[in-house]
């Protein structure tokens, strides 16, 4: 008999990044599943929770990845959105004259500014990192299936 009560944890690093999986299982009268991972993993969701559910039957399950860059590795561009930029200074400029002040708006008050500048993840993974985070998932599957079995036994 195994409980619904587990945890798993799994790390794998790869040639440009560490891959964290980790799984929380708690009681719930029947499979609800919680994936929060990182946007380029959304392709490989529904391939994640089929294996899940030939493992776990019952519980509210947590599934939780992140994708650390390792120092220096360059794993996406950033985008700057200069036409919106133009229209903070223009904004701020307009309320400095508004209000009768002698201000000058300073570069990194845009910069600040949401949307102006936006730091992307590449949206296609490498096979090498796509299979990586399938192998960390089945790793911390496991560790949460075994750690349900123990527990079951303890109860």
């Amino acid at each position: 008999m195994k409980s619904m009560t587990g945890f798993g944890l799994s790390r794998l690093q790869i040639s440009d990044c560490q891959i964290e999986v980790s799984l929380r299982s708690v009681n719930g009268r029947f499979l609800e599943t919680r994936f929060h991972l990182p946007r380029p993993y959304f392709q490989i969701e529904s391939d994640l929770k089929k294996k899940l559910n030939e493992v776990i039957k019952r519980g509210t399950i947590d599934i939780y990845i992140s994708r650390r860059a390792r120092p220096g590795a360059v794993s996406g561009s950033i985008v700057i959105n200069t036409g919106l930029a133009r229209e903070y200074l223009k904004s701020f400029r307009k309320l400095a004259k508004d209000l009768k002040m002698n201000e000058t708006v300073r570069f990194d008050l845009i910069t600040r500014q949401p949307e102006v500048v936006v730091a992307e993840e590449p949206d296609q993974l490498s096979a090498n990192e796509l299979q990586a985070v399938r192998k960390a998932f089945d790793l911390a599957l496991k560790k949460c299936d075994v750690e349900r079995g123990r527990e079951g036994l303890a109860l």
